[in-house]
């Protein structure tokens, strides 16, 4: 089997993916309270096992998905969301730093504890949302705003006239006429649209 502090580590990378960096890895596992001074050692030992390969500098892969799937498996949906959390937070925080990270941010904060940070999750809804506009997938683009929307009324945060715009346009694009229309009278309530109450 595998030693209980690689094991732990290699739960943290199955969090990423199929692939992880090494220096989120590091933040990650720094940022749950362990110690990461065991990480190059846990790695090392890991590639040695053929559980995982680098692919370039300070990037992993696994072997194979049923073993990260299986590491992933073995954390509790608790565990599971602190993770998330935590992952979602550190990517956010690097996000002008790197690009391409709008879709993995939402999707770790959406498995994370939403309500204990939703100004950020609807703001990486946003984001990944306008950017499965540009991309040109609708149904990517809905999911990602539909979800920010869901989370903007629990926890009674205003919407932004652009943020409805968008969300109205992917409800029209995916067939969802009555959802848009929703949209816009809902405008009326979560932020001021002068030209609506005129």
């Amino acid at each position: 089997g595998i030693a209980l502090n690689e094991r732990a580590v290699l739960q943290h990378a199955a969090v990423f993916g199929m692939g992880f960096n090494v220096n989120l890895l590091f933040s990650l596992i720094e940022s749950r309270g362990m110690d990461p001074g065991q990480l190059h050692s846990a790695l090392e030992n890991a590639i040695t096992r053929l559980i995982i390969v680098p692919t370039e500098k300070g990037h992993y892969l696994f072997t194979h998905e049923s073993i990260k799937n299986k590491l992933y498996s073995e954390l509790t949906s608790d565990a599971l969301q602190a993770l998330h959390q935590a992952t979602g937070l550190i990517l956010w925080s690097q996000r002008n730093q790197e690009t391409g990270l709008d879709y993995e941010i939402a999707n770790h904060l959406s498995r994370g504890f939403v309500d204990r940070n939703p100004e950020t999750v609807f703001e990486a809804h946003f984001r990944a949302g306008s950017l499965a506009t540009e991309d040109l997938d609708n149904d990517a683009a809905y999911r990602y705003l539909s979800l920010g929307a869901s989370v903007a009324r629990s926890s009674k945060l205003k919407m932004s006239p652009q943020f409805l715009l968008a969300l109205g346009e992917a409800c029209l694009l995916t067939s969802r006429p009555n959802e848009a229309l929703k949209v816009l009278v809902e405008g009326l309530e979560f932020c001021d649209l002068p030209v609506l109450r005129a």
